[in-house]
């Protein structure tokens, strides 16, 4: 899966090329409604335990910087906390993009060609 939005239609259109089947590669396109409903999958998979989580201190710290931001017609996002500086989202949307891109193929993902369908294997069982 792969964000179009912004510089990601120049990778999808380089993926394309250089892939044997690129139809596999799914687009995803980011608006505040796309970003909503990934973020609260991913939310609801960590809260039933479906998904681990990777042992990593970047990802662990963004998902604690990460919040709801109230926007001004009184809908909301998700993002990064403007309180911290220099602060991203950048781990949490490909965990995001990540868990999409699972649920998108019915639980199977793709590691090097060869495909896998157990949904409850987490990727530190997988490399470990």
């Amino acid at each position: 899966i792969c964000e179009k939005n912004s510089i990601g239609a120049v990778y999808i259109a380089l993926l394309k090329r250089l892939l044997k089947n690129p139809s596999i590669l799914e687009e995803f396109v980011t608006t505040n409604d796309s970003k909503k409903q990934i973020v609260e999958t991913v939310v609801e998979k960590i809260s039933k335990k479906e998904i681990t989580l990777l042992n990593d201190k970047k990802q662990d710290y963004e998902l604690s910087i990460f919040e709801t931001v109230q926007l001004s017609k009184g809908n909301y996002t998700y993002a990064a906390s403007t309180r911290v500086n220099n602060s991203h989202d950048d781990y949490v949307m490909a965990l995001c993009l990540a868990v999409k891109g699972f649920t998108s193929n019915n639980g199977k993902y793709v590691v090097r060609g060869t495909t896998s369908p157990n949904p409850k294997l987490s990727l530190r069982e997988k490399y470990n």
